[in-house]
């Protein structure tokens, strides 16, 4: 009975080719593989301040408080080069769901700051539009 199984099923991948063979594994691949991806990551970025008159040392110490109210570790990244990141959230327990990037740019006799943030979806508590906002309110002493 096995061997009847077999001339048949060896037959029919024969007569099916080895172009056959590539078609359907290629449609299986493509069906198994295209399903929808359970996270993304979202960014937001161009939130801006100019500060006509400040130093580079302001905009760091500021920065750092800032990015502590809502993320974690908040580090200068070189020492040195007013770029400021944290990961987050606070409080959060696991790989963090979400970051920010403070940089701080001496310009005259003041500088600019720029801020972009990043939020895993699902699973951070942040959008990332709003964690810029609020970040940035508290970067420039607003209520958040």
């Amino acid at each position: 009975m096995f061997e009847t199984y077999d001339r048949v099923w060896c037959g029919a991948l024969r007569a099916f080719g080895r172009r056959g063979r590539f078609a359907v594994a290629l449609i299986l691949g493509v069906l198994l593989c295209g399903s929808l991806a359970p996270a993304a990551v979202q960014m937001s970025t161009g939130l801006r301040f100019v500060i006509a008159d400040g130093s580079a040392a302001d905009c760091s110490a500021k920065a750092e408080t800032a990015l502590n109210a809502f993320l974690l570790n908040a580090a200068e990244s070189p020492a040195g080069s007013g770029e400021w990141v944290a990961h987050g959230p606070v409080g959060g327990t696991g790989p963090p769901t979400s970051g920010a990037a403070i940089h701080c740019y001496p310009v005259g006799k003041g500088y600019v700051v720029t801020f972009t943030c990043v939020a895993a979806v699902p699973g951070s508590p942040y959008a990332p539009d709003v964690l810029c906002s609020d970040i940035g309110n508290t970067f420039s002493g607003k209520p958040v």
